[in-house]
């Protein structure tokens, strides 16, 4: 029998492709096909939707074995990612996967990618070995989120000597790569740093090569001939506090060697004193270089899934160029938020607030509250506290409204100042609100970053995120369940990776009628000229948002694609409750079997007898209801609630789709279907 080829996806291979994936079914959760077989038409469509710049199949005496789809990546420009990966049930073991992941690595070093991504799920463990193998890394504290950085150990200047040197560029690198296959996290720490080790060994000579997890770059490396290295002191650091950065080369050779030292911090990072430009390192010596910097106070903490800010340094050893890059997850001295948040209460609340403390100095500090408010409340809170290295504290506060305090979003701007060593630190101020709210009010505010927009009546409460993608949180203030997570979006097909999934989005609010309106805005990178509005509206003392979305056309030309917008439901424990023509379903959901998106209920929305649907939560007393009319698909199911528009954009114009809603509140189908018939 003749052994496999990878080769990249053909048109005719659509039928083959198509009997794949129906034939792999019972190995995936849920399922592949979701009860409706795929069709040569279906699976080329499929390809063709996903965007992948690599589809990539196997081929075995004719047929089609397997698949691996690799396209740009969900946040990251300088990645690429593993969408899809299967071989057929009947060809497992044979090394068929580890030929589609390898080619998918040389993919992406193709298009200059430094790193290839994947996920997995908990189920498919047996899997993690394999992908360990091939240069994965399993990411700590995330479900089964693997890094793999061979694209940028094989093009780095110093690393990629020793490949050329022993004739092991790609793949032949994988069979001296020396690595533990464990079915665990990869938490490996070194010099107190988060890194990721490669290790490679041919001949008697090693290499080895450090990833900083936090900066996701190359941060040392080992070689035959020569070693550099660079680390911090703590990795976590406290803003407004010192620390040393060091370099470290290590000189195996038998001649002294020249060397220069560049660096470039991030804007957030001060370099309070700088390293040597220039030094030389005796041959079989190595010399450390220092140099201290010191974060911003004012620098914003990004979240823990995003890369850290860095130190780039660029060493010069001998005219060969060595790029190294440090993370710096930077953190205020002393963290500062309250409990409970928001804070939400009547005219007339005598109530208890707790101001919580977190520690990321690893000394014991002192620290005094400095606190501001308006006149029209009164707030009273301890101020002063000791806190261990690294813990935890909390000041009792006690918060009293006016009985005729009308709605409104009272400002509470929290600092503390952290004494440590005999120095003060004054923490970036963090602006919360008391939110007074009556029966029929409305607050929309940010709420302690900038980033983080919340509204509210008093029934529901909606959080945006700004800071990437504008997606908004449904919470139902009476039960603090949450409803949904929605307004995720693609243009396309095919639409996904979205680039508004990773963007920032500005929000401007404004009051109207019985409500308030809040405009998202982000403009396209992908397609020029091209802004994305959405458009919600929340209403005092009701249950009911309003969406639309709309665009910004800036180019002299007609445009035309289609949008999704991507809406996810908390429905496991809900009753479904779905008009169809001709019949009213109402029944339990069932975790991945009832209903499967692609199998139980229409896309088409002419298949409804009415366009809404109704989640219920009898536990919570709570429904979500999503309500709409011109759409041109629907997809509901397996959590979803879906809708894609088809856009029609005229040279220079703003133009708006029809609306939609949500519906959180208490009342059932019922009261969902009273309304639809209003709106």
């Amino acid at each position: 029998m003749a052994g496999h080829i990878i080769r990249r996806f053909r048109e005719k291979d659509a039928e083959g492709l198509a009997k794949l994936l129906n034939e792999s079914e019972e190995g995936w959760p849920g399922g592949l096909t979701g009860g409706i077989p795929y069709t040569a038409e279906r699976a080329k469509e499929w390809i063709e939707r996903s965007r992948c710049f690599a589809p990539l199949v196997a081929e075995l005496d004719g047929e089609i074995v397997g698949i691996c789809t690799v396209t740009e990546h969900f946040w990251e420009k300088d990645a690429a990612y593993v969408e899809f990966l299967n071989v057929h049930p009947n060809h497992r073991g044979k090394g068929i996967g580890k030929a589609l992941l390898l080619a998918s690595i040389e993919e992406t070093m193709k298009i200059g990618r430094k790193r290839l991504d994947l996920h997995t799920w908990g189920g498919n463990l047996l899997a993690v070995p394999l992908y360990k193998k091939t240069g994965f890394f399993w990411v700590p504290k995330t479900n089964v989120y693997m890094q793999n950085y061979i694209p940028a150990i094989l093009s780095h200047p110093l690393s990629s000597k020793f490949f050329e040197k022993h004739d092991l560029l790609h793949p032949k690198w994988y069979k001296h790569f020396a690595r533990e296959l464990t079915q665990r996290e990869d938490d490996f720490r070194e010099k107190g740093m988060k890194v990721f080790p490669y290790e490679f060994e041919v001949k008697g000579e090693k290499l080895r090569v450090l990833v900083d997890r936090e900066a996701r770059e190359l941060v040392g490396i080992e070689a035959p001939e020569l070693g550099v290295e660079c680390w911090v002191e703590e990795q976590e650091a406290p803003a407004g506090i010192s620390q040393e950065i060091r370099w470290k080369v290590k000189n195996k050779g038998d001649e002294e060697i020249r060397c220069a030292l560049f660096i470039q911090p991030d804007p957030e990072i001060k370099i309070v004193k700088p390293p040597k430009n220039s030094f030389r390192v005796p041959p079989h010596m190595e010399v450390e270089i220092k140099a201290i910097f010191e974060p911003d106070v004012m620098a914003e903490e990004k979240p823990e899934d995003e890369r850290s800010n860095k130190i780039s340094s660029n060493l010069i050893i001998e005219g060969l160029l060595i790029p190294l890059t440090v993370g710096v997850r930077i953190k205020q001295p002393v963290r500062v938020t309250i409990d409970p948040f928001p804070f939400s209460c009547w005219p007339g609340t005598d109530a208890s607030l707790t101001i919580n403390l977190r520690s990321f100095i690893k000394k014991k500090a002192e620290v005094t509250l400095l606190l501001s408010h308006p006149n029209e409340i009164w707030v009273e809170a301890e101020k002063e506290c000791e806190i261990t290295p690294l813990g935890f504290s909390g000041l009792h506060a006690r918060v009293k409204i006016p009985e005729d305090l009308k709605t409104g979003a009272y400002p509470l701007i929290l600092q503390a100042s952290v004494r440590v060593d005999g120095r003060e630190v004054i923490t970036r101020p963090k602006k919360f609100h008391i939110r007074v709210i009556e029966p029929s009010g409305i607050i929309v505010a940010a709420e302690g970053d900038e980033r983080k927009l919340v509204g509210e009546n008093a029934i529901t409460r909606v959080m945006f995120n700004l800071r990437r993608s504008g997606t908004m949180t449904i919470i139902d203030k009476a039960s603090g369940m949450t409803l949904a997570q929605t307004l995720s979006e693609g243009i396309g097909p095919p639409f996904w990776p979205s680039e508004f999934d990773i963007k920032p989005f500005d929000a401007k609010v404004e009051q109207v009628p019985s409500g308030y309106k809040i405009t998202l805005s982000s403009s396209s990178e992908r397609y020029r000229g091209l802004t994305l509005l959405k458009e919600i509206v929340i209403y005092g003392g009701s249950p009911l948002i309003r969406v639309r979305y709309g665009f910004i056309n800036n180019l002299g030309q007609e445009r035309r694609f289609k949008l999704q917008s991507r809406n996810w439901v908390q429905f496991w424990r809900s009753i479904y409750n779905i008009p169809i023509r001709g019949k009213f379903i109402r029944f339990p959901a069932i975790e991945g079997d009832f209903p499967y998106w692609e199998r139980d209920l229409p896309k088409d929305p002419i298949e409804f007898q009415e366009r809404w649907v109704c989640f219920e939560f009898p536990q919570e007393e709570v429904s979500l209801g999503v309500l709409w009319d011109e759409v041109e698909e629907n997809e509901f199911g397996g959590g979803r609630a879906n809708f894609i528009f088809d856009v029609k954009l005229k040279p220079f114009s703003i133009t708006w789709l029809k609306p939609f809603y949500f519906y959180a509140g208490p009342g059932g189908w019922r009261r969902v279907r009273e309304i639809w018939r209003e709106i």
